[in-house]
């Protein structure tokens, strides 16, 4: 991390922001009360608005699926259907929405890899 300042503080605040979302989801999950922890709220969230599951694959293809090449304006062009399908028919199945999602976020708006090509990608 020499050469870039912010790198640790970055990972040390992502680190303590995941341990607190695991901390209170378990403590939701441990409650008498039902319907409480993320995943069950994403779930039903998702179901009433598809950009959710197209809003985590979007991410999802960002971190998780770097490529070396950006495919150009006409690439964010190509996430026009998801929007018109979000608008039009909200009624798609979640998963196409994730993977949509998981498309455009590696074809649109990709990470490049790390310098020395150590990735974790199938």
């Amino acid at each position: 991390m020499k050469g870039r300042p912010h790198a640790r503080l970055t990972l040390v605040v992502a680190a303590v922001l995941a341990l607190a979302a695991v901390g209170w989801d378990i403590f939701v999950a441990v409650s008498p009360e039902n319907g409480d922890t993320f995943s069950e709220l994403f779930l039903q969230g998702s179901g009433a608005w598809p950009a959710l599951p197209y809003a985590l694959g979007v991410v999802a293809g960002h971190l998780a699926w770097p490529n070396s090449y950006r495919l150009g304006w006409w690439a964010l062009l190509s996430a026009v259907p998801a929007v018109v399908l979000l608008l039009w028919r909200p009624t798609v199945p979640s998963v196409v929405m994730l993977a949509v999602g998981l498309l455009v976020g590696h074809f649109v708006w990709p990470q490049k890899p790390p310098p020395n090509g150590d990735t974790a990608q199938a």
